[in-house]
């Protein structure tokens, strides 16, 4: 049953695009999709905001930055607990790519990258609930 509080828990709830062209990819999928992008989580992240409302999130990453990133694009999945998941996905044959890490954006979000026994990469993260205030 879905908690409320985080209604796509082990769900697709997020996807990320990685790019060394950014402005490019904006205009690609802004002009194709309808995509609206926008500050998010600090330089070098966009989020990514898709014309449906009940679609998932996205987040457009300026892999150029860093001089070991490539360009991907991933489905992005919320879990509990990041390392538990780490963990349990080893267990399952598939392998970290990317350790958990803390988001520098105000929220909280924890975030790694695996890849499944076949090799195909995915994102997990998680957030601190978040209690309406009373």
């Amino acid at each position: 049953m879905d908690d409320p509080r985080r209604p796509l828990l082990n769900g697709v709830a997020a996807f990320e695009i990685s790019t060394d062209a950014p402005e490019a990819v904006e205009h690609f999928y802004g002009e194709l999709f309808g995509w609206v992008f926008s500050p998010g989580h600090g330089n070098p992240y966009s989020i990514i905001r898709t014309p449906s409302e009940k679609s998932a999130y996205g987040g457009l990453w300026d892999n150029r930055v860093n001089e070991k990133a490539f360009n991907w694009a991933i489905i992005c999945i919320q879990v509990e607990d990041v390392e538990q998941a780490c963990a349990k996905a080893v267990e399952a044959g598939g392998k970290v790519v990317s350790p958990p890490e803390k988001s520098t954006g105000p929220d909280g979000t924890i975030f790694a990258h695996l890849h499944d026994p076949s090799g195909n990469q995915i994102g997990i993260f998680s957030r601190p609930v978040q209690t309406p205030p009373s």
